[in-house]
């Protein structure tokens, strides 16, 4: 997803590499001179997974209790998923981002280990409580009609 990002939404040269987690762009180079390029491997610790696993595992201990309903549970457990997708995506742009127009020690080394940080535990807050919100909101009952009907 990010190479496709990188590529089509920002237009950076991007090779992504079919058979290993990697993502290749050019750097900015002189008028007329070959791009240098920079590889950015995704290992297991970039994926999603890390955050999207365990709260489909809460998800599940919850189906176990009574007390939400099993259509609420799974919906709040996707749009959490969704949130953390898009925050890793997000995060895993910028590193690229900022690599391609400041090198690796001033655009690489921030994004990736605070920056990055920092947007990984806004979108983990932001999934959490939109996991709650969602689970909460859709096992409501309906409420009663106040004309009777």
């Amino acid at each position: 997803l990010v190479g496709a990002f990188a590529k089509h939404v920002l237009g950076l040269a991007t090779i992504v590499n079919p058979v290993h987690p990697e993502v290749f762009f050019a750097l900015p180079s002189a008028p007329g001179a070959a791009p240098a390029w920079i590889g950015v491997v995704v290992t297991i610790e970039c994926t999603s997974a890390w955050l999207i696993g365990p709260m489909l595992a809460i998800a599940g201990l919850i189906t176990m209790g009574h007390r939400l309903r099993l259509r609420a549970i799974f919906a709040a457990a996707g749009a959490a998923a969704a949130v953390f997708l898009l925050t890793n995506v997000a995060r895993l742009s910028l590193i690229v981002v900022a690599t391609h127009e400041w090198g690796v020690a001033n655009g690489f080394t921030p994004t990736h280990q605070l920056y990055g940080s920092v947007i990984s535990v806004l979108g983990v807050c932001i999934g959490v409580a939109l996991f709650i919100v969602t689970s909460a909101r859709l096992s409501r009952p309906p409420e009663p009609d106040p004309a009777g009907a």
